[in-house]
């Protein structure tokens, strides 16, 4: 396991449908596999955003992140919920606020509620594409939109709070304070996600770290358990597989394990956790029935 960047969708479109150039279909194809191929080892994919668009609306709620972490104590706990895992809260060693589109603003400003939410556009879009991708790589090489049926529709259209949500994180300054035993302690401990995809993006270059597994630490002679630095900062989102994707495609990608060090400067991040709809039947012997009996090569 390692550290893959990616300039993924390609410039210029989202897949073949939006191209009939046989080289940018070529392009796209390969990059398919090798975000595939990455995801499998498995190595944590940082995407370069090409997108002006995109990368405008991502630092346009960072900025408002920055703004919003910066207020009043009493200002901040306005935006509280009585929804458990919602809204603005002080979990041990940062600050968060959560945030599901359609389930209310939780009293944020109109303009803060409106960069979430054009943050959460963006990061869904971007983690459909990649579910798109890995499905037409030439290894998995399932229907492009198989898994996309497990995913909600748009919630506005639904008139109903979306299931993913995105989490705006500020970590302070140093971290938090040494813990027992002389190890420092996490802003947010080792864990794993159980959605489908979680998609971070951060202004800072440092922060977020994965585990390498054995035989991927330095020099590669067998380092388990090493922590690698995962390399954010402005265009680059980080792609981490979550429990919900390894169960639909029966374990062929794992979840990656992840953590935030303490230490540095002043961080604000977001996390968006791509997630099923509620109700979804995932069936992996179903969904990989047709690559399983493909003839080989």
């Amino acid at each position: 396991m390692g550290i893959t960047v990616l300039q993924f969708p390609p410039a210029g479109g989202i897949g073949p449908e939006r191209t009939d150039s046989e080289a940018e279909i070529r392009e796209y194809a390969e990059k398919c596999s090798e975000l595939w191929r990455a995801l499998r080892r498995p190595d944590v994919v940082v995407l370069e955003l090409q997108d002006d668009s995109a990368l405008a609306s991502l630092k346009a709620c960072l900025k408002r992140c920055d703004s919003f972490f910066s207020l009043d104590r009493p200002i901040k706990e306005k935006a509280s919920s009585s929804v458990p895992g919602e809204g603005f809260s002080r979990p041990n060693g940062k600050e968060l606020l959560a945030f599901r589109r359609l389930s209310g603003a939780y009293g944020l400003a109109a303009s803060d509620a409106q960069a979430l939410d054009g943050a959460c556009r963006v990061l869904d879009s971007l983690g459909r594409s990649v579910l798109r991708g890995i499905s037409r790589s030439a290894e998995l090489d399932i229907h492009a939109e198989q898994l996309s049926p497990l995913l909600e529709d748009d919630p506005h259209l639904r008139r109903r709070p979306s299931a993913s949500i995105l989490r705006a994180s500020c970590y302070p300054e140093g971290g938090p304070a040494v813990g027992e035993g002389g190890s420092l302690a996490l802003a947010f401990a080792a864990h794993h996600d159980r959605g489908v995809l979680t998609l971070v993006a951060s202004n800072q270059p440092g922060g977020l770290q994965v585990q390498l597994p054995p035989g991927a630490g330095a020099g590669h002679g067998g380092g388990g358990g090493e922590w690698a630095d995962v390399p954010l900062g402005p265009g680059r989102v980080a792609v981490l597989v979550g429990f919900s994707l390894s169960y639909a495609l029966g374990g062929l990608v794992r979840p990656a394990l992840h953590r935030v060090a303490p230490g540095g400067p002043r961080r604000v991040s977001l996390a968006y956790e791509l997630c099923f709809r509620p109700g979804a039947r995932i069936d992996p012997a179903e969904g990989l029935r047709e690559a399983a009996t493909r003839p080989a090569g």
